[in-house]
């Protein structure tokens, strides 16, 4: 069974860096001054200052470098200025550090390798997460019948085996719906890199069962159950599981009009896929406005957008149209890394009538939220309302 990859969005620039400290000792700092120092790179970290986030980790490391999360901040560095090769000297001298008791870490690193290495990082954060909520429940026995699930269920014969992405659980999520999570990441590798292995197909409906198991409710894990159906060629059946789950994954419509979901983004772009295939296309049009609505910067949005009108029918082609011109005056704007991807919108663009060279809306009439906000400023201004200040 196999799935195509999802395709790469915009690349951050690149930093080189490594999480080897300085050859000097220098003086360990005191604990407050380290947790205000880690707080404000995290917020760093949210508000996409990488640069100042990098700075902070290189001197909590140097002052710190044996400290666990000194070492995981600067491996979430190197991973979001996709410098894989620094995230994973972090995360495995950490894992050296602390070996088998931090799920994060291993979790991280799933995303840096591939295969069978993969594989045994999900297995390890698997195993972390089981202990973790074995103790948790202790207390309370009657509530750990949906935890006899056992690492077991991961395993497959890969001794020819050659990873898709998996956020860092939040603090806030439980271990419940984290190690849920996790199953739904190594049905991921069972539909791309161990999609060959002869195992492969009822060693993912396993861990998709265990995911259902351990948290019902969690929409990633019926949305996982929908993708192996579809794969397999039972699209009514997936189609049936979708419906029946819709009030775990239904966009929210908000007082402005914008869409919501409480799906990663990651997430909501591979289940826009899956409705698409489908022909879900109402659903898809939903997710793919909560997308856009969040950020107009990603060209595969609006090229699934004009992807999924084309599909409809010439009735929705205008719509198409419209779309993937704006997917081809962003790819200008914000490059993407898959090829094929552009080279579609350009064939799409032509089929309907539309020579994307030929200067026609040209990139100056692009403009993003930013670009809208401050043009609403300006007439604001010009309008005598000097007091006007809109939130960005």
């Amino acid at each position: 069974m196999r799935q195509q990859g999802r395709a790469g969005g915009p690349s951050r620039g690149k930093e080189n860096f490594s999480c080897t400290t300085h050859t000097t000792a220098m003086p360990k700092m005191d604990s407050a001054t380290f947790k205000r120092l880690l707080m404000k790179a995290n917020g760093y970290l949210q508000s996409l200052e990488f640069d100042k986030a990098l700075q902070i980790s290189k001197k909590l490391l140097a002052h710190n470098p044996k400290n666990i999360q000194a070492l995981e901040l600067q491996s979430t560095v190197a991973l979001e200025t996709d410098d894989s090769e620094t995230a994973l000297e972090c995360l495995n001298k950490a894992i050296d550090l602390q070996p088998g008791r931090n799920h994060r870490l291993y979790l991280s690193k799933a995303q840096i390798v591939s295969g069978k290495e993969s594989l045994e990082c999900y297995q390890a954060a698997i195993s972390i997460l089981l202990e973790e909520i074995r103790k948790s429940n202790e207390s309370n026995p009657s509530d750990t019948t949906a935890m006899e699930t056992d690492v077991a269920s991961t395993n497959v014969n890969t001794s020819s085996s050659s990873g898709l992405d998996t956020s860092i659980p939040k603090s806030d999520v439980s271990l419940e719906r984290e190690l849920s999570s996790v199953y739904c990441s190594v049905a991921e590798l069972f539909f791309t890199d161990l999609c060959d292995e002869p195992e492969a197909e009822d060693s993912c409906k396993r861990v998709f069962e265990s995911a259902l198991e351990t948290d019902p409710s969690n929409p990633e894990a019926h949305i996982t159950k929908a993708r192996y159906l579809t794969i397999i060629g039972e699209c009514s059946e997936a189609q049936a599981v979708l419906q029946a789950s819709r009030a775990l994954w239904a966009v929210e419509v908000q007082g402005d009009g914008t869409k919501s979901s409480d799906l990663s983004a990651s997430l909501r772009l591979a289940t826009a896929k899956l409705f698409i295939e489908l022909e879900m296309h109402d659903d898809a049009q939903d997710i793919l406005d909560s997308l856009l609505d969040e950020s107009e910067q990603v060209v595969e949005v609006h090229y699934l957008l004009g992807w999924n009108c084309y599909l409809q029918g010439e009735e929705h082609h205008a719509d198409a149209l419209q779309h993937l011109k704006d997917a081809k005056k962003c790819e200008s704007r914000f490059p993407c890394d898959d090829p094929q991807l552009v080279e579609h919108i350009v064939d799409l663009l032509s089929e309907l009538g539309y020579d994307s060279d030929s200067g026609s809306d040209s990139d100056d009439d692009w403009t993003d939220a930013e670009d809208e906000d401050q043009i609403e400023r300006d007439i604001l201004k010009q309008a005598g309302d000097d007091d006007s200040d809109l939130e960005s």
